[in-house]
């Protein structure tokens, strides 16, 4: 009777555990993991997994880490999955020394590791944007018998991005191309952002133009990021090129795409340019803000009778300028 109810207890709360893994309630599995622990119940490697993978979806990389140490003190082998979902936490909790670590007891306890266990540092090291560590373990995994798939290689220019180092950021690119891989949006978008983020408006030109070759259609955002990059370089007449270009390829240009528009003519003191594009906004019910306002005002300001011809519009749209 005894080992019945005993049977229970333990099959009641993995259920249990395994559901706060499903919702991220990592901190009502710990609870739980606990309450077993002092009933001297029999624990085993499903439930910590679990317990670690609830960590994991709620970005908590402690938690999941002192876990990983609980299994080995309980004389439990971590397993592939044990590593992945903690791995996990610390991706999402930018945690990449903590992941790195990981990686390296991974292989002293000769766990083979998979391309998920390489997508997760390459990413923790980006979200800290440690470029160098990304390009390295991604380096490892082109190198191993695993096969690095597009993930690896977005998630390794996204961290080239994050640090904006834009020739690293075209060099993971073109080995993509080297090695066959298609480029999608999100590569697209990441390279491009690095380009905006370093003023290499050429660069970013030159990727819009590739994706165009390769028949791929990319949404309005790079091309946002695009004009925003000649906007910082002042080439205000590429800019407003590129405007133009969003509609001929069947792209809606957005707010974003105007207020980058718009301070590429601030920037070249174009006001004509700039009152043109707040109107086509206007035109399109296009929904306006103070930075937008403020960019054209500061377009026209050495045009004194126009800024306050604007300044009066603005104010009778209800629109509060400082």
């Amino acid at each position: 009777m005894n080992q019945k109810y005993l049977e229970v207890n333990v099959i009641t709360y993995s259920a249990i555990i395994i559901a706060c893994d499903k919702t991220a309630q990592w901190r009502q599995a710990l609870q739980l993991l606990r309450e077993v622990g002092e009933r001297s119940l029999q624990v085993d490697l499903i439930i910590y997994n679990s317990a670690i993978s609830a960590c994991s979806i709620a970005s908590e990389s402690r938690p999941a880490l002192q876990l990983l140490g609980d299994v080995a003190q309980r004389k439990l082998r971590p397993d592939l999955i044990t590593y992945n979902s903690t791995l996990n936490a610390c991706e999402k909790a930018a945690d990449w020394l903590g992941a790195l670590l990981l990686l390296e007891e991974l292989e002293r306890e000769s766990v083979e590791a998979d391309v998920i266990t390489y997508s997760a540092v390459i990413r923790a090291c980006g979200q800290a944007a440690e470029w160098q560590q990304a390009l390295q373990m991604l380096c490892e995994l082109t190198t191993s018998q695993l096969e690095a798939d597009l993930i690896n290689y977005n998630s390794s220019i996204s961290s080239c991005a994050k640090a904006e180092v834009w020739q690293a950021a075209l060099e993971v690119f073109n080995q993509m191309l080297q090695l066959h891989y298609s480029p999608d949006k999100i590569t697209y978008t990441a390279a491009i952002s690095t380009c905006t983020d370093c003023i290499q408006w050429h660069q970013a030109l030159a990727l819009l133009q590739k994706a165009k070759v390769s028949s791929l259609q990319l949404d309005v955002i790079p091309y946002n990021a695009t004009i925003t990059a000649c906007e910082k370089a002042s080439r205000w007449n590429q800019a407003m090129l590129l405007l133009t270009s969003i509609e001929e390829n069947q792209l809606q240009a957005d707010s974003i795409s105007f207020t980058a528009a718009i301070a590429s003519c601030k920037a070249a003191w174009k006001w004509q340019s700039a009152l043109l594009l707040l109107a086509e906004v206007t035109l399109r019910h296009l929904k306006t803000d103070v930075i937008m306002d403020g960019l054209v005002l500061l377009a026209c300001e050495h045009e004194h009778i126009v800024a306050r011809q604007v300044l009066g519009l603005l104010e009778s749209s209800s629109i509060t300028v400082k």
